[in-house]
């Protein structure tokens, strides 16, 4: 059995803060009692969480997580029962300095939204008041399962009693600047949500950044990736500084880390202070420890994305998401041992799309930041199951890590130049099938062909979650140089054909590389009490509560066939380098000089990736 070893999470940002959450409600119980993921802290220093029994001084267990985010500053919209445009002075200037501890120890959000009752300003702030006390004796609210912010808005349009007036004032520009950049939204801290409660040590907040650079009415600077690198780092920031704190804590208590996975928000300042934090770290652990970067890359809200907005900087927003996209792909990616996997929301509305005469119509879900969150946390949690499990019953104290995650590091990145990862995902994985009642693990793997550029008739499908899959593995353009595949609730399935581990291998062996580490398990994704409604699975058969487990299937690759993207980000970049450059050096903190090392390295990148060797898969890429 191989020795346990330990594993920190991190979390910097808004929506990663929000996966952080989702995952960590979604470990196991197994997870609970070793010491990969968990350490032990006091009650009196644990925040949220199911402490009301808990005896003072007693010890409880709490994930290795630590979490930085701007809620002042949230992109993230939810449907509000009430919103108050008027604003008095007190609470401008209370916003404007951002939230203090004690407004992180109050859950306003939670009762906001559990309350059915909040239907005026007075309702509102007894609810906040209750929160609090709620708070401060350990108590969390359910997490909220609510459908998009544009649904809800929809539907105050269509019964609000100002009707067509309303309809004007909403879609004005005003009020559309309002919506995306409110610096006085609702706190959403979602640490509160973690079943288990978190470290408080461990949580930090970025504070409004205006002090540091810029102007406040600039656009805010949390959108600026190459700013986080510049300024969110300890010497300069204080917040900065207390999360270098919490790793550096974190890692003397490991007596043999194994590695770190963070989860970032990569269209942001924060994608930058990740650089920074694990530069860091790497000084102090050793350049050997292995890094994930999970990656999200959000959309952007739809009134910048429509050509000729009327939003004075949708031009700049979509300008800066290019920007961030480029720095991600070039600074994430230079450390040798790190894994960097962009995560492009905007395109699961076509791997998720779902196909009717009328063509394509994207699932409702994916315009809910809590499902899709849930997703970057199953997806994530299903790639790294084996460094703290090796598959087996979990009941006896025999099981342990199938592998570490250096192991898990260099077979999706065998070289050092192959610096991005390409991952998929079946969800839910469809173990059974009536029309193979044997339950063979071999014939169930056949219904889930690896790396098939487009679903086939009958079979299983593991969607893209970075970029489309264009090129065939046989080809060189497509070609695999390793992959990592692990399937939750599949190890339940016989071995009939097959023995178990030439199964597997048999599975991987079209994708011809020897860098393969597959993970069969027979324990599902579990469905916790933060789980979303109406994701993936039917919303009657979640309210049954019928199901504790969703079955899951993740599948990273290093392939030729990230070139396309890469070229993407490249072409994009370059426009706005040529054209708008100098709009940009300032918040970005960077000059031409800078701008040409960082188009340099990530052609590098593209050329490394770019095996295209026919006409075809030039025209295809192009």
């Amino acid at each position: 059995m191989a020795a346990e070893r330990e594993v920190i999470t991190v979390a910097l940002g808004n929506y990663a803060s929000l996966v952080a959450a989702q995952w960590a409600n979604g470990t196991t119980e197994y997870d609970t009692t070793r010491r990969t993921l968990y350490a032990e802290r006091r009650v009196g220093a644990v925040w949220g969480g199911e402490l009301t029994q808990q005896r003072t001084g007693a010890t409880v267990r709490v994930p290795r997580l630590i979490l930085l985010d701007a809620p002042h500053a949230t992109r993230m919209k939810f449907p509000r029962r009430c919103i108050h445009r008027d604003t008095n002075v007190k609470e401008v200037a209370e916003a404007d300095r951002g939230p203090t501890p004690g407004a992180m120890n109050c859950p306003t959000t939670a009762d906001f939204f559990s309350s059915d009752s909040s239907n005026s300003h007075s309702d509102d702030n007894d609810n906040d008041n209750n929160g609090g006390e709620k708070q401060e004796k350990g108590g969390v609210g359910e997490m909220p399962s609510f459908s998009s912010s544009t649904d809800q808005r929809h539907h105050d349009r269509t019964f609000s009693p100002g009707g067509v007036a309303a309809h004007e004032t909403f879609n004005s520009v005003r009020q559309i600047k309002r919506e995306l950049f409110n610096e006085r939204d609702e706190l959403v801290p979602w640490w509160q949500y973690i079943r288990s409660g978190v470290s408080a040590k461990c949580v930090h907040v970025l504070h409004p950044l205006h002090p540091l650079a810029g102007a406040a009415a600039d656009i805010p600077l949390l959108h600026s990736f190459g700013f986080g690198m510049s300024q969110l780092r300890s010497t300069h920031s204080n917040d900065m500084a207390e999360v270098m704190g919490s790793i550096r804590q974190q890692l003397e208590e490991a007596d043999s880390l194994q590695g770190v996975q963070c989860f970032l928000d990569g269209d942001s300042a924060f994608g930058g202070a990740a650089c920074n934090v694990m530069e860091e770290f790497w000084e102090d652990a050793g350049h050997k420890i292995p890094a994930v970067f999970f990656t999200c890359f959000q959309p952007l809200p739809e009134e910048t994305m429509t050509p000729g907005s009327d939003v004075d900087f949708a031009d700049r927003r979509r300008d800066e998401l290019c920007l961030n996209r480029l720095l991600a792909t070039s600074h994430l990616t230079r450390q040798d041992r790190a894994v960097y996997i962009p995560l492009e929301l905007e395109y699961w509305k076509i791997s998720f799309a779902e196909h009717t005469t009328l063509g394509m119509n994207a699932p409702s879900w994916l315009q809910n930041d809590i499902a899709t969150a849930q997703l970057v946390a199953m997806a994530a949690d299903t790639a790294l199951y084996g460094i703290r499990d090796d598959g087996s019953v979990n009941t006896t104290k025999g099981s342990g890590p199938s592998f570490y995650m250096h192991d898990w590091q260099e077979a999706v990145r065998p070289t050092r130049t192959l610096r991005v990862a390409a991952a998929l995902a079946a969800v839910p994985l469809r173990v059974y099938d009536a029309n193979a009642p044997k339950n063979d693990l071999w014939d169930f793997l056949h219904r889930y062909p690896l790396l098939t550029t487009s679903p086939v008739a009958n079979n299983g499908f593991f969607t893209p979650l970075t970029h489309p899959i264009n090129f065939e593995f046989q080809t060189e353009a497509g070609r695999v140089l390793g992959h990592a595949l692990t399937m939750r609730g599949a190890g339940k399935l016989l071995d009939l054909t097959y023995p178990r581990q030439e199964a597997l291998l048999r599975y991987g062996l079209p994708l011809r590389t020897a860098n393969y580490l597959p993970l069969v398990t027979g324990n599902s994704y579990p469905i916790s009490s933060t789980f979303p409604q109406d994701f993936v699975l039917p919303r009657d058969i979640l309210a049954s509560g019928a199901l504790d487990g969703i079955d899951v299937g993740s599948h990273v690759v290093s392939t030729f066939g990230s070139a396309p993207m890469i070229q993407g980000i490249l072409t994009d970049a370059e426009k706005v380098l040529h054209y708008r450059r100098h709009l940009y050096e300032d918040a970005y903190c960077m000059e031409k000089d800078e701008w040409k090392e960082v188009m340099e390295d990530v052609l590098q990148m593209r050329d490394d990736y770019d095996h295209r060797d026919n006409e075809a898969d030039e025209e295809e890429l192009e």
